[in-house]
């Protein structure tokens, strides 16, 4: 799972694929369907703050990067 998500965050950072490709692809891979909108939703407020803080689409992947490097999936 770490390699998919690396490899998400690396085609944003790309450009390769849109933010919302990007938002679907985790979705599918976490294996979220549409009746979690609340997981979506949160992330979209989650993402929405730090961008009013000032953090840009490259910190953000890179972040992204860290936090599934720092995953520890059994």
């Amino acid at each position: 799972m770490e390699e998919q998500i690396l490899k998400i965050g690396t085609h944003l950072k790309e450009g390769t694929i849109t933010d919302r490709e990007a938002k679907n692809a985790l979705l599918i891979l976490f294996g979220v369907s549409g009746s979690a909108s609340e997981l979506e939703t949160d992330m979209f407020k989650l993402i929405n703050a730090y961008c009013k803080n000032g953090l840009k689409k490259p910190d953000l992947v890179k972040k992204m990067d860290w936090v599934a490097g720092s995953c520890k999936m059994s």
